[in-house]
């Protein structure tokens, strides 16, 4: 978006309101975004994006100037916070789905079998850093 843009003045009480709406927009999107993937409803080759998109974009947003820069940088920490509380082993959500099943079963996983679930979740990420990278390398080139 290249048009006009307005600029909102607040007050600290109003900043914090409203960037805490923003943040609330973004996770609702977010979430709404991984549920038409996993739906089929949207692409997951035209959905995502790896560093070589990352950067294409930040190039972007800085271009258009330092608040625009730092708001596509603040969206994009919410995003891989976001991601990474998902419950996938090895990412801390699937840690955390481990915690919770401990506590519900009063006993401890078996450190082999927690080993298992975290390499097979190792693997899983490495595919798809592999196919997200490959996804930019195609688009950029």
């Amino acid at each position: 978006y290249v048009g006009p843009s307005l600029h909102d003045r607040y007050s600290v009480l109003q900043a914090l309101r409203e960037s805490i709406k923003q943040i609330g927009q973004i996770i609702v999107a977010t979430y709404a975004w991984i549920g038409k993937i996993f739906a089929g409803k949207i692409s997951l080759r035209e959905s995502v994006g790896g560093p070589i998109a990352i950067a294409q974009m930040s190039t972007q947003s800085a271009k258009l100037g330092f608040w625009d820069f730092i708001l596509f940088m603040a969206g994009l920490s919410i995003n891989l916070a976001l991601l990474n509380i998902l419950p996938i082993p090895a990412l801390d959500g699937g840690h955390l789905i481990m915690l919770i099943y401990e506590k519900i079963f009063r006993r401890e996983i078996p450190n082999r079998v927690k080993l298992a679930i975290q390499q097979a979740g190792f693997i899983l990420l490495l595919l798809f850093m592999v196919f997200v990278i490959y996804n930019d390398w195609t688009r950029a080139f």
